[in-house]
């Protein structure tokens, strides 16, 4: 597994995806960002991020949210009714593709029709967590073996361009790379390093996960490491029509309860029915299970 500063880059994007977004900061509509800083990451990597006018910092994040520029941007994104279970947590993303589609045509064309809902998500997910979410991506490493990326303190002004290289993605081992962060989420606990309210993880996938009792163990194994079920919330949602993965995740929660699992850890939705006003519900749904 590769870990990149938020500001490192691919060699080169992937033609024909995102190039009208690549080059567009998504908070265009706010005043340009501070210049950037470098910050050392929890692991010790140097990060790359933007330093926000007021300097992050844990334990003053509500007073925090009181800065005018921020609640303006949640307003935008999310509206009136945002709750407070959505603040004060790091967001996670998780992009990738089945090795097999069952003969489902146009898997290229799939993301590209979820690019609008895709970026509204990240966007949203961007607003919340004030010092950059953390993106994980399809890679081969050295042998030549699927394996992923992890960057890391990702903001709003580095998402798009960085979206335009992966997307859409290759195929990716979905149970191993939500388990490495469920296990980078209790390091941090561990460490003290996790925010009040825990973290939210978002997957991004386009059809039939491999390793599916691997990815049922893994997530049981993650209701047993909560001091509270609301401390971490995973989002499944399902690029493209794969009646096949639809039916998997659809009854991946259930799965779930017979295999012992101590809280509902899982919430599944299809990227196309995420309109713009439904974006808080569906992270509140979420985080609340």
């Amino acid at each position: 597994m590769a870990h990149f500063a938020a500001g490192s880059q691919p060699r080169r994007s992937t033609s024909g995806w995102g190039a009208d977004l690549a080059e567009v900061s998504l908070d265009a509509s706010l005043p340009p960002a501070q210049q950037q800083t470098r910050r050392n990451a929890p692991d010790g990597s140097a990060s790359s991020m933007r330093q926000a006018p007021r300097s992050p910092n844990p334990d003053d994040f509500p007073t925090h949210w009181l800065d005018a520029e921020r609640q303006h941007r949640e307003k935008l994104m999310l509206g009136e009714g945002v709750t407070e279970l959505l603040r004060d947590r790091d967001y996670s993303f998780i992009l990738g593709g089945a090795q097999q589609h069952y003969a489902v045509p146009s898997i290229g064309d799939c993301w590209q029709a979820a690019q609008s809902a895709i970026y509204r998500l990240v966007r949203a997910c961007d607003v919340l967590d004030q010092d950059g979410i953390a993106l994980y991506t399809p890679a081969i490493d050295n042998h030549g073996d699927r394996s992923f990326s992890r960057y890391t303190n990702v903001t709003g002004q580095q998402l798009p361009k960085l979206l335009s290289y992966h997307l859409p993605p290759q195929a990716l081992n979905l149970a191993q790379v939500i388990e490495d962060a469920l296990e980078d989420y209790y390091r941090r606990k561990r460490e003290g390093l996790t925010k009040p309210n825990g973290e939210i993880i978002l997957a991004l996938f386009d059809g039939e996960p491999e390793h599916q009792r691997a990815l049922v163990k893994t997530l049981v194994r993650a209701t047993y490491h909560l001091d509270h079920a609301d401390e971490l919330g995973i989002g499944l949602l399902q690029i493209g029509n794969n009646s096949i993965a639809e039916g998997f995740f659809s009854l991946l929660e259930e799965d779930l309860k017979l295999a012992r699992a101590r809280h509902s850890l899982v919430k599944f939705a299809k990227i196309d029915s995420l309109e713009l006003d439904s974006l808080a519900a569906f992270l509140q749904a979420v985080a609340h299970r």
